[in-house]
């Protein structure tokens, strides 16, 4: 029917923008090197762009990469991103995406995403001026618009307010902001003992041979540094958790 074809034309409207360094050995994740070795670190970038860009794929929205490094060899779209700071290059991704209708920029370092929190913002789109996806250190690792709206101006990126200075600045502007549920992205190794929980941390402490993480429930996490001599009751090392590990209640 034409009512059919009129929502196909328009889904393809809206367009997600990957914006993603493509993983090149010893590039990304700063924090997380200083805990995990640069090779299981590589991996761990390696599977968050892969996984993610496949759900995206799977969407039926228009797809895109921006990217920083390397081409990357994928079958969508791909340009260069441009720029002198995180918030300049933002800007200018999403406003050239957004000749051709609403769009949602998603960075790579994130677990979680899938077809049904892209729908949701672009669903959040048709009443506000601006959708976010917060993530659990301040930042946020999703922005949408549906017409260009700087607030990306005058923010410092990497610190624990550029959320909170973002909504500002939309409110400022008189603009409307809907946040989606927290991102879960990943930053640092309590980000990956977060990921084995599967709860928030709420503790961790480092010792010469291992680290130790507590989540809210209680359960306490032990991470061997190196392979240990008596590996009974232990878990094998994973891609998202490259360390023997046990798992107790505290």
């Amino acid at each position: 029917s034409n009512d059919k074809a009129f929502f196909l034309v328009f889904a393809f409207m809206n367009t997600i923008i990957f914006f993603a360094r493509t993983p090149e050995p010893h590039h990304g994740m700063t924090r997380l090197r200083k805990d995990v070795p640069h090779d299981k670190v590589d991996t761990i970038v390696a599977y968050l762009y892969e996984h993610l860009y496949t759900k995206l794929s799977n969407t039926p929205h228009s797809l895109v990469i921006h990217y920083n490094g390397k081409p990357p060899k994928k079958d969508v779209p791909v340009w260069r991103q441009s720029g002198d700071e995180l918030g300049e290059t933002m800007a200018r991704s999403i406003k050239k995406e957004l000749t051709r209708g609403p769009v949602v920029l998603i960075g790579s370092d994130l677990i979680g995403i899938d077809e049904d929190y892209v729908n949701s913002a672009f669903d959040a789109l048709i009443k506000n001026d601006i959708v976010l996806g917060p993530a659990r250190d301040g930042g946020y690792g999703l922005i949408g618009m549906n017409h260009f709206i700087d607030v990306f101006s005058g923010i410092t990126y990497s610190r624990s307010d550029v959320l909170e200075k973002t909504i500002d600045r939309a409110k400022k502007l008189g603009k409307s902001v809907h946040l989606l549920d927290t991102i879960r992205d990943i930053d640092d190794i309590r980000d990956l003992a977060a990921e084995v929980l599967n709860s928030p941390i709420t503790s961790y402490s480092e010792e010469k041979e291992h680290f130790i993480f507590i989540d809210e429930m209680g359960s306490k996490l032990k991470v061997f540094k190196k392979e240990p001599k008596n590996k009974s009751g232990l878990s094998a090392p994973t891609t998202m958790m490259p360390f023997f590990y046990s798992i107790s209640k505290t």
